[in-house]
């Protein structure tokens, strides 16, 4: 009974100190060595991080995947601690020592362009399902994405402490989705804050099936435009009242009109409208007279 005690607590700390990881996903631990067997050797970086080889094959016989050198330390690392053989006293040292000393390896930085693109992917699809809720309001002419996830691919140093060191370069982390959107009633600011919040609801499902980051509200960017002009108005404000008693609220004339935000001192670059690889999301088709002529 002791013995199920201390099991249980080891896991109920498992999770608190690793949140969102499932105990047990790590790769099976080896087979115990009988009692009169010699102790298993201390860890070195030799055994903890064998050298990758390029003629690693699966069990078809076809060229494997790149192998993960950190990620297989810190499953390793997972198995041990849950199986009670790391004192948890010492377990956050042991892990920062992972991450210090594992090789970069090229499992890894694949691992990364691909979290990456799965990142791009799914904010992409947060625009569509955004710019599809607000073409319901009649008072939205236009929707265009533009910014980095609309832009084509470049890798970069990341801002990953290992790759950032090591110098090694990946596709870019797109951190929020740009949107456009020219709209003739700033007065309804509240309909379109309620379009994004239900598409992201609904962007938050797409997420979970396709195994996609999620998309929190504050990571979309509404500039606003009046129509005709193309004048810049401002920002839909993400804050739920308007004003919030924030520092940021007291931008002049931030508030003036409810959930239209101002910056101090930001003026919009229309040049980032007018590159090539933009993406119009929505446009309404516009009002023709029976003669076919387009009214004033």
């Amino acid at each position: 009974m002791k013995a199920k005690r201390e099991k249980e607590w080891v896991r109920e700390l498992f999770e608190k100190k690793f949140p969102g990881r499932t105990p047990g996903a790590a790769r099976k631990a080896p087979t115990a060595p009988a009692d009169n067997t010699a102790p298993a050797p201390a860890a070195t970086a030799e055994n903890v991080f064998p050298p990758e080889s390029p003629e690693d094959r699966d069990n078809e016989g076809n060229e494997a995947p790149p192998r993960n050198l950190l990620r297989e330390a810190e499953e390793e690392f997972e198995r041990a601690f849950l199986a009670g053989e790391i004192d948890p006293e010492t377990a956050s040292d042991r892990e920062r020592q992972i991450e210090n000393e594992a090789p970069l390896s090229d499992g890894e930085i694949a691992d990364e362009n691909g979290r990456m693109l799965r990142r791009r992917e799914s904010f992409r699809r947060a625009a569509e399902l955004v710019s599809a809720e607000m073409a319901l309001l009649p008072e939205v002419e236009k929707v265009v994405l533009f910014g980095s996830v609309a832009a084509p691919l470049e890798k970069e140093v990341p801002r990953f402490s290992r790759l950032r060191h090591a110098g090694e370069k990946i596709w870019h982390e797109c951190k929020d989705v740009d949107l456009a959107v020219w709209t003739s009633d700033l007065t309804k600011l509240k309909a379109l804050k309620k379009a994004v919040s239900s598409s992201i609801n609904k962007h938050q499902l797409d997420a979970e099936i396709n195994k996609w980051c999620g998309v929190p509200h504050h990571q979309i960017d509404v500039f606003l435009f009046e129509p005709g002009s193309d004048r810049y108005r401002g920002r839909l404000c993400f804050y739920g009242i308007c004003p919030k008693g924030k520092p940021e609220c007291e931008a002049a004339g931030c508030g003036a009109q409810p959930f239209l935000r101002q910056h101090e001192e930001f003026r919009f670059d229309h040049t980032g409208l007018q590159r090539e690889w933009v993406v119009t999301l929505f446009e309404r088709p516009v009002a023709m007279h029976d003669d076919g002529e387009v009214p004033f």
